[in-house]
């Protein structure tokens, strides 16, 4: 998932209609262990992706190539997140959060999305949730989302309530809840796969790898993947 550059002052971008949108109550099935990769140019638009993100997303790869990368946007995403993301990959930083998104079918699909900004654009890496921090962040995205349609509520009011909710919540603030949400399914999923214990690295160890890195995936993916030819919301310690 990364969020479409073509967008207005306030976070908003733009999308089809939303009442146009088939939605189903289907979820579209991958597996615990795969990833989808995804590389888009500065303007959100995909460039490249490998086959896990054309499978499950139900677009062959003629309808995906140079189209903003919020063709996959489900409708029941806060547009909160969106203008949080933007906010930390404009000042260059990674930023990772919790998606739902919508394949070309209408079914929807979770990941937990990790996205670096890498040289003239921005690569995607997303894995399957499956931690107690994702179903406590999902009900918090619906009461957001919620609020946005009936309030009528910019993105940016929108994200500063979501993170005055996480504050509320013991965390201090985005970045330190997408760290925390982040060691938590890594922790789930090598568990669930038979994995050894996976921990963040500390940042300030010299020589450390990034902390965003979900996997030792091959160098070649910063110049992009391949392409095909054709409340448990709540910090730990927090009182």
């Amino acid at each position: 998932m990364i969020p479409s550059s073509e967008a207005s002052v306030d976070g908003d971008v733009s999308r089809p209609s939303e009442n146009a949108l088939k939605i189903t109550e289907t979820e579209s099935p991958f597996e615990l262990g795969e990833l989808f990769f995804s590389r888009t140019e500065s303007r959100g638009r995909i460039q490249s992706g490998n086959a896990v993100f054309q499978r499950v997303s139900e677009y062959p790869w003629a309808e995906m190539m140079d189209r903003p990368h919020n063709i996959i946007r489900h409708p029941d995403m806060p547009r909160a997140v969106f203008f949080v993301l933007w906010e930390q990959i404009r000042a260059g930083h990674p930023v990772g959060a919790y998606v739902k998104n919508r394949a070309k079918n209408g079914n929807y699909y979770w990941v937990y999305a990790v996205v670096t900004p890498i040289d003239g654009g921005y690569l995607s890496v997303r894995l399957k949730p499956s931690s107690d921090l994702f179903a406590a962040a999902s009900t918090l995205y619906k009461s957001a989302r919620r609020n946005e349609i009936t309030g009528a509520i910019k993105p940016a009011d929108s994200a500063a309530a979501l993170v005055h909710n996480l504050r509320a919540s013991g965390f201090r603030d985005y970045p330190a809840f997408m760290t925390a949400a982040l060691s938590r399914e890594m922790r789930e999923r090598n568990a669930a796969m038979g994995r050894p214990a996976w921990r963040l690295p500390a940042a300030s160890q010299p020589g450390a790898p990034s902390p965003w890195a979900l996997e030792a995936w091959p160098p070649s993916c910063a110049r992009g993947p391949s392409r095909h030819p054709h409340s448990p919301l709540r910090a730990k310690g927090a009182t």
